[in-house]
């Protein structure tokens, strides 16, 4: 189930009892924004909430250690199938740079088990179609290799706010690795 678009009562059942959580977008009033957190194995999941409808997911690793793939991707699972999400390296974006890509090993390959040790950023993104191919959503993630932490959100949701984050402010909130 989609964690991401869901109201609280729906979050709550599927993540269990929720502690108070920190908001981390600092949102206008308007949006009323608030968190819950929730333990989830060996993370730390906050859930942020814009008028009661999630639409952000931090899942800050508990240990301290560096994500490997499979953490990352147990991570996305929550919101999307692993299958339906892309995946680019922050330098990756355009072919002429996934060329000059060196072959893969634990630094640079998502699929090897470590994600990276020198502030890559691995960014994500699934987008949602109904039976007639119409877009009914979308989200988008990053992880940055030296930072303990996997961010999800939704960006547009019909009726409500849009979802902003600046990432640069985000990784100043959660430790490095």
């Amino acid at each position: 189930m989609a964690i991401l678009g869901q109201n609280k009562t729906i979050v709550d059942q599927f993540l269990g009892e929720p502690e108070m959580g920190s908001i981390l977008l600092n949102a206008p009033a308007s949006y009323k924004e608030s968190a819950s957190r929730y333990r989830v194995g060996n993370y730390n999941a906050t859930v942020g909430f814009f008028n009661e409808i999630a639409r952000y997911l931090a899942v800050e690793k508990i240990s301290g250690l560096h994500f490997t793939a499979g953490d990352v991707r147990g991570i996305l699972c929550m919101v999307a199938p692993w299958a339906e999400w892309t995946a680019n390296w922050s330098d990756g974006l355009s072919p002429a740079a996934e060329k000059e890509k060196p072959a893969a090993d634990a630094k640079t390959d998502p699929s090897s088990g470590v994600i990276g040790t020198s502030g890559e950023v691995l960014y994500f993104s699934d987008v949602q179609r109904d039976a007639a191919k119409n877009i009914v959503a979308e989200y988008l993630a990053w992880h940055r290799s030296t930072k303990g932490y996997v961010f999800i959100y939704q960006p547009a949701l019909a009726g409500q706010p849009p979802v902003c984050p600046d990432e640069t402010e985000l990784d100043k909130r959660f430790p490095s690795t």
